[in-house]
């Protein structure tokens, strides 16, 4: 008779009412029991689900059975009226499912059975693919993700761009007919995408603008420098020839309403012009060399020779220290400043005393001859006119020797008195 070993398991040996022993496999674990044809009951147990259809053990329980144990608990008796044969263990042991190898599959109770190995091998395929959370990198150079690629040779690098909303597309773009739209990520085919329509010239400035941001500032200045142009040609075209042309030492002549002059206090004689001769002389009072205080100085003579007794300020013009001509009578009116000369005569008088402190100014000689210059040109003086001081005219010490000097460098002055009309 032959004894069969069992492994050693975590079954429990417990002692019975009668003395004897009895082995009880783990009820959580037992996947079945068979019977022999001889009523030998045979129990096939195992462990774990990871050595299912292995044989964990065979006990032979017996109504017979003795106290007596062997000494490792998993042979048969010799002495038991039944047994398990050879043939019944060989039996019980080939109805037990075998254990897949590695890498190995098989097809059982309609469903497939893969081996460790083999699940093993799909399970890398059927994993996420991995990803990168959140990395922070400081002073780091050569760093790659992924494999690298080394390619030796020319490499020919095309710029792709494509506006999906206007639908251009640059040269190097080429359509793809696996294109996944955004929309519903499916594929979409190229004969079925409508052509792109003509850009406006709004998108094609903007297209301008943002790629070629150097030729735009660029045409944005020269856009700005035309127009400067033609405000500054309308300008000219609208400006008179004087505006146009001005005189660098022009007359500055400040008329009576600028230096606040009183009203004639009767008619005065109005002159026939042109006029032949003109007549220089001074205050004698304190000169000016401001705007304000000779303006004080044209107000106070004007005072004066109504105390006199004359109908208004008796020259014609006034020459300041300020370097500016004050507009008395004027150039139609006659005046009171060389009697016996009054009507064939232009009088203007130098605002100071030029025979002991004043000295005159050069701007002061070029305003005399800017006002010359104006008398000739609208007609009020002949243009052969003579230029005389007044102490030639008159027992008087005006204008003073050091404007007479500076009188007789003149080029209408003249040694010649004029002749007196009678």
């Amino acid at each position: 008779m032959a004894k069969v070993k069992h492994q050693e398991t975590d079954n429990q040996v417990t002692p019975s009412s009668d003395g004897t022993t009895e082995t009880q496999p783990p009820s959580a674990d037992v996947d079945g029991a068979l019977e022999s044809n001889v009523g030998t009951v045979c129990a096939m147990t195992n462990t774990t689900d990871s050595t299912r259809g292995s044989l964990s053990n065979i006990s032979m329980t017996s109504n017979n059975h003795t106290n007596n144990v062997d000494d490792d608990s998993s042979a048969f008796d010799s002495s038991s009226d039944t047994e398990c044969d050879d043939d019944s263990i060989k039996r019980v042991i080939d109805q037990i499912p075998k254990e897949l190898r590695s890498g190995e599959c098989e097809i059982r109770d309609g469903a497939l059975k893969i081996g460790p190995q083999a699940i093993n091998s799909i399970t890398p395929a059927m994993r996420s693919p991995p990803t990168i959370g959140s990395i922070a990198l400081q002073n780091s150079s050569d760093i790659t993700f992924g494999n690298k690629t080394y390619i030796k040779g020319q490499v020919v690098i095309k710029n792709i761009y494509k506006d999906r909303q206007n639908g251009y597309t640059n040269g190097a773009y080429e359509n793809d007919a696996c294109e996944m739209v955004a929309d519903n990520s499916t594929k979409k085919d190229p004969s079925t995408l409508s052509p792109s329509q003509p850009k406006s010239w709004q998108s094609n400035l903007k297209a301008i603008i943002k790629d070629k941001p150097l030729l735009s500032s660029f045409l944005i200045i020269l856009l700005i420098c035309f127009l400067c142009a033609v405000i500054a040609i309308i300008c000219v075209l609208a400006a008179t020839e004087d505006d146009l042309f001005p005189d660098p030492k022009p007359l500055r002549l400040v008329t009576r309403t600028e230096w606040l002059a009183q009203p004639p206090r009767e008619v005065l004689t109005d002159l026939k012009l042109p006029v032949n001769n003109v007549i220089i002389a001074h205050t004698a009072t304190e000169g000016c060399t401001t705007q304000q205080s000779c303006i004080a100085r044209v107000q106070l003579i004007q005072n004066i020779h109504y105390n006199q007794g004359f109908g208004d300020i008796g020259y014609n013009f006034l020459v300041g220290g300020d370097g500016k001509v004050y507009e008395g009578r004027g150039w139609n009116k006659q005046g009171a400043h060389t009697k016996g000369y009054n009507g064939i005569s232009h009088g203007i008088a130098f605002i100071g005393n030029y025979e002991t402190i004043d000295r005159p100014e050069d701007a002061q000689m070029e305003q005399l001859i800017r006002l010359l210059q104006n008398g000739t040109d609208t007609g009020k003086l002949d243009i052969n006119y003579k230029l005389y001081g007044a102490q030639q005219l008159k027992a008087t010490l005006s204008p003073g020797k050091f404007l007479m000097e500076k009188l007789t460098q003149l080029p209408h002055f003249s040694l010649v008195k004029p002749l007196v009309p009678t």
